[in-house]
C-alpha cells in the first residue's frame, strides 16, 4: 500500500515530462514555421526591390538619353534635335508651281483643255449650282495694298488672287491660271449707293506701266451681268453672297454707276484701289474693319492656306509661281467653248487706242456725283516687294526659333519632372530597405506561441 503513492507520483512525473516535451516540440514547430514565413516575406521584398531598382535604372537611362539630346540641340541650334514623339512642323514654302495649282484645285473641280486658252479649271460649285459666281462667298477687307478679298472657299486663296475668271457659253464660269498675285483681280463700279465688282477676264493682262483703270469695262467687254452689286449699307457684311442684288436688277444699277477701277504696281507689289474706304465706312450699316496690314506668307502643301486675321495683320498665302504651265495630271476633256460677252457691254470700235487713264464719258447727274467716292487713291505704300519677302522670311525664321525654344523648354520641364519622380522612388526604396533590415529581428506579438515570453 505504501508503494501505491510512489507509483502515482512517478506516473504524474512522467506525464508532466511528456507534456513538457510535447509543448517544446510544438513550440519548435511554430518557431520553424514563423522563420519560414519570415524568409519568404524577405525573399518577396527582395524581388520587389530588385524590380524597382531595374525600373529606376531604365528610367535613368532614358533620362540620360534625353539629356544628351538636349545638349546636342543646344550645341547645334540650326538643326535642333527633338524627341521623335514631337512632330516637326513644316514651314511654308515661299515658292510654288503651276503643278501645285493643278494638284490643289483638282479635288474642287475639273481641268479642261479649251482651245485658245489652254487649260482652265471649272469649279464643282458652278456645275452643281448655275447661280454660283466668283467673288461672292466671302468678304472684303481694306489693307495697305487696297481692297483684298477674303474667301470662305477652300480654293479661294488661289483663284481670287492669281489668274482670271471668265464666263463661257457652255461651261459657265472657269478660271484661267496666272502667276501674278494681287489682293483681288476685279473691276470696280459705284453709283446710287450700290457698290459693284466684276472678275477680270483673261484678256485683262496686267502691265505695271499702265495698270488697270476706269476704262476696264470698254477694254475688256464687261457689262452689267458680269458685276456683283450690293447696297453700300451692307458692304460690311461677312458674306457678300447674302447681300448681292438679283440679276434682273443689275442692269439699271449698272447704268447709274461709274467705273472707279484703280489697279497699279508699286515697287513690284500690285495695289488694288477703287472704292474710297472712308466713304464706304460712312455708308455701311455694319462697321467695317479698320485698315489691316497685309502680310504675304508662303504656301503649305496639303495644308490650310486660307487668310488669317490676327490683330491688325491680314496674313495671306502668296507664294511666287515658278516655271511655265504644263498639262495637269488629270484632264476631263477638251471643250471648244467661247467667252460669253455681257450683252449690255459696249466694246470699243476695232483698232481704237484707249489711253491708260481713259475714263468713259457719262451723263452728268448731280445725285450720282454726290454719291460717287473719290477716285483719287490714297498715297500707296513705298514698301518694295523684295523687302516684303525679306520680312516674310525673317518672320518664318522667328517662328521656327520660337518653336525650337518651346520644344527645349518642354524637354527641360519633362526632364525635371522625371528627376523628381526618380528621387521620390529612390527615397521610397530606401525606406523599404530600412524597414526590411529591422523586420527580421522583430517578430510581432500576435505571431508568438502561447506561453512564450513568460
Amino acid at each position: 500500500m505504501k508503494l501505491l503513492p510512489a507509483a502515482v507520483t512517478l506516473a504524474c512525473a512522467a506525464l508532466l515530462i511528456s507534456c513538457g516535451r510535447q509543448q517544446a516540440d510544438n513550440t519548435e514547430i511554430e518557431k520553424q514555421a514563423q522563420d519560414r514565413l519570415a524568409e519568404e516575406h524577405q525573399a518577396q521584398e527582395e524581388r520587389q526591390l530588385h524590380e524597382r531598382e531595374a525600373a529606376l535604372d531604365e528610367q535613368q537611362r532614358v533620362l540620360d538619353e534625353r539629356a544628351q539630346q538636349l545638349a546636342a540641340a543646344s550645341s547645334a541650334p540650326s538643326v535642333p534635335s527633338v524627341p521623335s514623339a514631337v512632330p516637326t512642323p513644316q514651314p511654308p514654302s515661299p515658292d510654288a508651281s503651276y503643278q501645285a495649282f493643278y494638284d490643289y484645285l483638282s479635288p474642287y473641280g475639273s481641268w479642261i483643255e479649251m482651245p485658245g486658252y489652254g487649260y482652265v479649271w471649272q469649279p464643282m460649285a458652278t456645275v452643281q449650282d448655275g447661280r454660283w459666281r466668283p467673288y461672292t462667298i466671302g468678304r472684303w477687307a481694306y489693307t495697305d495694298d487696297g481692297w483684298t478679298w477674303i474667301s470662305d472657299e477652300p480654293f479661294g486663296w488661289i483663284t481670287y488672287h492669281y489668274g482670271r475668271w471668265m464666263r463661257t457659253r457652255t461651261l459657265n464660269w472657269v478660271w484661267f491660271p496666272g502667276d501674278q498675285w494681287a489682293p483681288a483681280w476685279v473691276s470696280w463700279r459705284f453709283g446710287n449707293d450700290f457698290a459693284g465688282w466684276a472678275p477680270l477676264p483673261p484678256e485683262a493682262r496686267f502691265d505695271g506701266a499702265t495698270g488697270i483703270r476706269q476704262w476696264a469695262d470698254q477694254q475688256y467687254n464687261l457689262g452689267a451681268s458680269d458685276y456683283i452689286f450690293v447696297p453700300a449699307a451692307e458692304f460690311g457684311d461677312e458674306s457678300m453672297a447674302d447681300e448681292a442684288v438679283p440679276p434682273d436688277q443689275e442692269g439699271p444699277i449698272y447704268d447709274e454707276s461709274n467705273n472707279i477701277t484703280n489697279i497699279y504696281s508699286d515697287g513690284g507689289a500690285i495695289i488694288c484701289y477703287g472704292l474710297n474706304y472712308d466713304f464706304m465706312r460712312s455708308r455701311s450699316r455694319l462697321p467695317l474693319r479698320p485698315q489691316l496690314s497685309l502680310r504675304r506668307a508662303g504656301f503649305r502643301a496639303g495644308g490650310n492656306n486660307g487668310a488669317v486675321i490676327s490683330g491688325n495683320i491680314l496674313e495671306v498665302a502668296a507664294p511666287r509661281i515658278l516655271g511655265t504651265p504644263a498639262a495637269p495630271k488629270t484632264i476631263r476633256g477638251r471643250v471648244a467653248d467661247t467667252r460669253l460677252v455681257a450683252p449690255s457691254s459696249t466694246p470699243p470700235p476695232p483698232g481704237a487706242v484707249i489711253p491708260p487713264l481713259y475714263q468713259p464719258p457719262r451723263v452728268a447727274n448731280s445725285s450720282i456725283d454726290a454719291q460717287l467716292p473719290s477716285q483719287t487713291a490714297p498715297a500707296p505704300p513705298s514698301t518694295d516687294i523684295d523687302e516684303q519677302r525679306a520680312r516674310d522670311l525673317q518672320t518664318v525664321q522667328e517662328q521656327e526659333a520660337e518653336l525650337d525654344r518651346q520644344r527645349r523648354e518642354a524637354a527641360r520641364a519633362e526632364h525635371a519632372a522625371a528627376e523628381e519622380q526618380s528621387k521620390a522612388a529612390r527615397e521610397e526604396i530606401a525606406r523599404a530597405q530600412a524597414a526590411r533590415q529591422i523586420q527580421p529581428s522583430s517578430v510581432p506579438a500576435s505571431t508568438q506561441p502561447a506561453g512564450q515570453g513568460r
